[in-house]
């Protein structure tokens, strides 16, 4: 086994949030992938970039303000973007969230 091989992880959105904090009311609140992944290899180095498209009709800050741009544009996901809304999360019942809590960057196209 080698320790410094790579490997890249195709999933849908709601997969690769790096946290599930639900609301109170949630029957069954199970953790994201990732921190299922993380309690098992504490040194596991993961990257979640979950991917925004032009034309959804979910309310997002994101696709607002990056999907007029010609081709696509990738994004780091830190303070600069508080209060942005993410709108791959608009229709879960999770606690509202930071983007940068919930995914490391994202792909506007």
């Amino acid at each position: 086994m080698n320790p410094n091989a790579k490997m890249l992880v195709v999933s849908g959105n709601n997969h690769i949030l790096k946290k599930l904090d639900w609301q109170d009311h949630v029957p069954n609140p199970n953790r994201s992938i990732r921190q299922y992944l993380t309690d098992r290899r504490r040194k596991l180095r993961i990257f979640s970039i979950g991917q925004i498209i032009g034309e959804s009709i979910d309310d997002c800050e994101f696709r607002e303000r990056f999907s007029d741009y010609e081709g696509t544009v990738a994004v780091d996901l830190d303070e600069l973007f508080a209060g942005w809304r993410l709108g791959i999360v608009e229709s879960t019942a999770l606690k509202p969230a930071e983007g940068w809590e919930l995914l490391d960057g994202v792909i506007v196209y």
